[in-house]
């Protein structure tokens, strides 16, 4: 590294570079060190680098909104795969305007290298000292003009000074294109050079996002030659869950980047599983709560997952973070949603991605009718089944006890009618007794009328008075 670090409010790279000096591709890990409190860092912290090839430190740090621009000094340290270490220290200083990419340049001759400055516009005026001009802006940024390698400066709305070293390659260019697979369970890449007038020394690299290289070619085009679809695999790879990055990069001899291209994948397992056991209602009314118990299949893997269980029905939702790694299976209780009775309550369960699909979708959720919500409805539908039994109780005992009623009154009209009955026979004995021989000979002489009579008559005599048995028999003998 060389000269100060230079941040502005938005943050700042520094200009030091980073080279693979040996005979194989090689990780660098990076460190920052003594960084001031509350400030941060942001760029890749592990890069891998082909042989030859230098880059710019793909750090910058961002620092404390409160920073005054007092003096302040942090360290860089690069480890290599091997365990070689390079440091370096540089002093941080504040500016109205920074670095938004490396200032270690690359472009092959007659080309512009674009930058992105921080704190500045398309309205800003940015002028080389190197070439005396003033840089134009595009869509990619400034377009810094590349004659020959050097070390400059650029001065912007002159108020900040940025110093920067770029590197310009007078090798032909090859034209060439590079490509991944979409699969990242077999991940393979590929790259296609065109022809040239001089021979052309290559080196493709397929890094994984771990900074590990999963596969490399070092080879030779002569004068002229194509390269057709040069083939790199990945079948080493296997990456952790979540979403991961490989890159392939084809480099020139001298270590210059030709081509490159990088693709992210959505890397799962499903060698695991959580679901839901049984959904029971526990307790009634207010105090009424939701068990749900649980099952899991090789919960260790879960470690870093954030898995829910999820309740929902007509008008309600919940959502509540669990523990499926803990050390008993999970059975936890929530309250009762404070819907009606008769309403379908759905249960999930599941975990974010990359732990969103796993060995059997078919336990995650389970439905269950609400019941037993309001216990003052339940005691109103015993008090009312009670109050309808009491009332048939009464009417079953009034009924029996009117029935019993007219039956002991009969009893009793009839004693007073024997009694009429019997008051009456004795004191109409004696005449009765006279009556009945003048009735005896009345008789007697109708028959011997009658018995010349070729046609006997019947005449019924209709009763005069209605009543029952007992009152017509009363009557009759009180009338004699």
């Amino acid at each position: 590294g060389s000269g100060p670090w230079i941040v502005s409010p938005l943050g700042g790279h520094p200009n030091a570079i980073v080279a693979n000096t040996g005979n194989t591709p090689t990780t660098i890990e990076f460190q920052v060190l003594d960084l001031p409190t509350n400030w941060s860092t942001d760029g890749r912290m592990k890069v891998v680098l082909g042989v030859g090839e230098a880059m710019g430190v793909p750090i910058e740090i961002v620092p404390d909104g409160d920073w005054d621009g007092s003096e302040e000094s942090v360290r860089i340290l690069a480890i290599d795969s091997r365990g070689n270490q390079r440091e370096v220290s540089l002093e941080v200083q504040l500016r109205t305007h920074s670095w938004g990419v490396s200032p270690y340049l690359f472009a092959y001759d007659g080309d512009d290298s674009p930058i992105l400055i921080h704190g500045s516009s398309e309205d800003s005026v940015l002028v080389d000292d190197v070439s005396g001009e003033v840089l134009e802006w595009s869509v990619m940024g400034w377009m810094l003009p590349s004659g020959s390698s050097a070390n400059g400066s650029l001065n912007v709305d002159g108020d900040t000074d940025l110093g920067y070293s770029i590197t310009v390659s007078n090798t032909e260019e090859r034209n060439a294109i590079c490509s991944l697979s979409s699969d990242f369970k077999d991940v393979r890449g590929w790259c296609s050079i065109s022809n040239g007038s001089s021979t052309f020394d290559f080196q493709i690299l397929l890094i994984g996002d771990d900074g590990l290289v999963l596969d490399s070619i070092f080879d030779s085009l002569s004068e002229n030659e194509t390269g057709q679809s040069i083939n790199l695999s990945g079948s080493g790879w296997n990456p952790e869950p979540g979403e991961r990055s490989v890159s392939i990069r084809l480099l020139d001899g001298k270590g210059s980047l030709v081509a490159s291209m990088e693709r992210s994948y959505d890397v799962r397992r499903s060698d695991w599983n959580v679901g839901i056991a049984v959904v029971e209602l526990v307790g009634e009314g207010s105090n009424q709560k939701v068990n749900i118990a649980t099952k899991r299949l090789n919960e260790n893997l879960l470690e870093d997952a954030d898995c829910t269980i999820t309740m929902s029905a007509e008008g309600y939702y919940s959502e509540h973070l669990i523990d499926m790694t803990q050390a008993f299976v999970p059975a936890p209780k929530f309250d009762r949603p404070d819907v009606e009775d008769g309403v379908e309550l759905i249960v999930t369960i599941g975990c974010y991605f990359p732990w969103d699909v796993d060995s059997n979708p078919g336990d995650d959720e389970v439905r269950i009718v609400l019941s037993g919500g309001s216990a003052l409805e339940d005691k109103f539908d015993e008090f009312g089944t009670g109050l309808i039994v009491a009332i048939l109780v009464v009417g079953v005992y009034l009924g029996v006890s009117w029935i019993a009623s007219n039956r002991r009154e009969g009893k009793r009209l009839m004693a007073l009618a024997q009694a009429a009955i019997d008051e009456k026979m004795e004191e109409n004995m004696p005449k009765m007794a006279v009556d009945s021989v003048e009735a005896r000979e009345e008789e007697e002489g109708m028959d011997e009328e009658e018995a010349g009579d070729d046609e006997v008559e019947f005449v019924q005599q209709e009763e005069s008075e209605e009543g029952d048995e007992y009152d017509h028999r009363l009557r009759r003998l009180l009338d004699r």
